[in-house]
């Protein structure tokens, strides 16, 4: 290894080519770890704390140096243990502060109106809705995995034990070993429904946290987290395209429906919220499903527009 490289670095005049290259090399042997140590000791010897000159050290740690390698043998540990602490503290800083390479991120955000998949480095699927939006990096660390998030999605996460899983919502937090849930984010709102395994959400201004399973939700508001039974049979509905209904008061189905298709739907007639409906719905478009409605209810009417942000609205009248 070019001795330069190794002053340059002590002497803080090397680029951050050669401090990286400096790093690779050191990294690829205990051999070179401890001739890297002994340059950074005899480097610190060579110095005088309370009246330093650079050109003199300079001088000496060539000298010193070249002088150990015509002997072809370096002393790595020092007897004071001054010394060997402060090589140590040389080695800290190097692999604290050299540069390394930026870490890539990818932004998704869906613009369609069909859910779309992503699949992560590490294999998990989430499944954005209209409008969500995730950004990850291109390679997950070793000990952690984290992810940002918007809007409203399903993931289901590859399990690693020695990772583990979040998912930042900015007034919330999710971390998750290996599992299947949604995550829905509104205006300093949230709510989290799994379906499978165990996660933890954090409320982020709160400090306050809740650990649900399946079956279970979190909402998350600015005060602090409630944690409830689901009672959704169609919570992500439209991930799958399956809508499931028994014996659903209309009230419940027009929520079900706005989710699942992303419209907004207006009763202006209360007395409709009392009619129910059953039925199992598979990949249906919502015209075919406002039919079926009006099938079994003839006394429904549905009016349909476009709003300003192209969402169907539907107005239900009699």
């Amino acid at each position: 290894m070019n001795e330069e490289l190794i002053i340059k670095y002590l002497s803080q005049q090397g680029s951050d080519d050669e401090h990286r290259a400096l790093l690779a090399w050191v990294r690829q042997s205990d051999t070179n770890l401890q001739e890297f140590i002994s340059y950074c000791a005899t480097w610190h010897a060579a110095a005088d704390s309370t009246h330093f000159d650079a050109d003199a050290a300079f001088a000496r740690f060539t000298a010193s140096t070249h002088q150990a390698s015509e002997k072809k043998r370096i002393v790595f540990w020092k007897p004071l243990m001054a010394v060997a602490a402060v090589a140590m503290l040389f080695v800290g800083l190097f692999f604290l502060y050299t540069p390394q390479q930026q870490q890539e991120f990818v932004t998704v955000a869906n613009s369609d109106t069909k859910p779309q998949q992503v699949i992560l480095p590490d294999n998990s699927e989430i499944i954005l809705q209209q409008g969500a939006q995730i950004t990850y990096p291109t390679q997950f660390a070793d000990d952690n995995r984290a992810i940002q998030a918007q809007g409203v999605l399903y993931c289901k996460i590859a399990r690693n034990e020695q990772a583990p899983f979040t998912i930042d919502c900015n007034e919330f937090s999710v971390e998750v070993l290996g599992t299947e849930f949604m995550v829905g984010t509104e205006a300093n709102n949230g709510h989290v429904i799994v379906e499978t395994g165990k996660v933890r959400v954090h409320n982020t201004n709160t400090k306050e946290f809740a650990e649900i399973t399946a079956n279970e939700r979190v909402d998350i508001k600015q005060y602090g987290v409630r944690k409830t039974r689901n009672n959704d049979a169609n919570f992500h509905s439209w991930s799958t395209g399956l809508l499931k209904f028994s014996n659903t008061p209309l009230s419940q189905v027009f929520a079900d429906l706005q989710r699942h298709y992303n419209c907004n739907i207006t009763v202006t007639d209360a007395v409709i919220h009392s009619c129910k409906m059953t039925g199992t719905y598979q990949d249906m478009e919502l015209n075919e499903i406002l039919e079926i409605i009006h099938s079994a209810f003839p006394h429904i009417q549905f009016t349909l527009s476009h709003g300003a942000d192209n969402a169907d609205e539907i107005t239900v009248h009699l």
